[in-house]
């Protein structure tokens, strides 16, 4: 099977954050929450197959639930939030009849010359939407913010412990996990698939990736 772009992209991306991580001053990398080596074994723990198995199943029910409506729906979209109150709170996902770009005008040229898209990733997703199977996105997650980050808190909050790249790097690396299982759970769904799919992870970082989008 050919690897997707969306795949490429992660694949690159989890690269070039242990290149980053592995060149970095062993002084700020003893300084961290967590090390390295902590976050490359809990993310070797994560039990692949069961996961894909699970997420696998949730989107097939979601995409059979679209299937069987006297509507068609153009995207599908899935956001999870981290809530530090319920470690498995769950993706949320909808359906949506119309998947448009929003487009602008060159002003020089009048409005029928020289369109341009605007943040062609990002559409707008309009219609009565159609709420979908919740995804498990906190299989994965959970391992980073309800295990190893929680096991190693220092009992007096320091700013510098969270708001640093490495622990943003550390986090994303969880979310590109997840993705990465989610990109072949979404090539193992059967069905018709929406020409736009995203699922979006909002963590306590905002990362380079948090974002798994595929259009057709």
């Amino acid at each position: 099977m050919e690897k997707s772009k969306m795949l490429s992209k992660i694949e690159a991306r989890n690269k070039n954050i242990w290149q980053e991580i592995n060149a970095a001053d062993s002084e700020i990398i003893d300084s961290l929450l967590v090390s390295p080596i902590d976050v490359q074994k809990k993310l070797n723990e994560i039990d692949n197959e069961a996961i894909l198995n699970q997420i696998t199943k949730e989107l097939q029910e979601s995409f059979d639930l679209i299937s069987g409506q006297s509507k068609t729906y153009e995207a599908v979209n899935y956001e999870w939030r981290y809530d530090s109150y319920d470690l498995e709170n769950r993706a949320i996902g909808n359906a949506y009849e119309k998947c448009t770009y929003n487009f602008l005008s060159n002003s020089d040229t009048g409005p029928d010359n020289n369109w341009i898209v605007l943040d062609s990733d990002k559409p707008l997703l309009t219609g009565e939407p159609l709420y979908l199977k919740s995804l498990s996105a906190y299989l994965v997650m959970k391992s980073w913010y309800g295990e190893l980050l929680a096991e190693n808190q220092k009992p007096e909050y320091e700013a510098d412990d969270y708001d640093n790249p490495y622990m943003l790097m550390f986090d994303e690396l969880f979310k590109l996990k997840f993705f990465s299982l989610l990109d072949t759970a979404y090539a193992n769904v059967t069905g018709v698939k929406p020409g736009y799919f995203c699922v979006a992870l909002f963590g306590y970082w905002y990362s380079g990736i948090q974002e798994y989008i595929t259009q057709s």
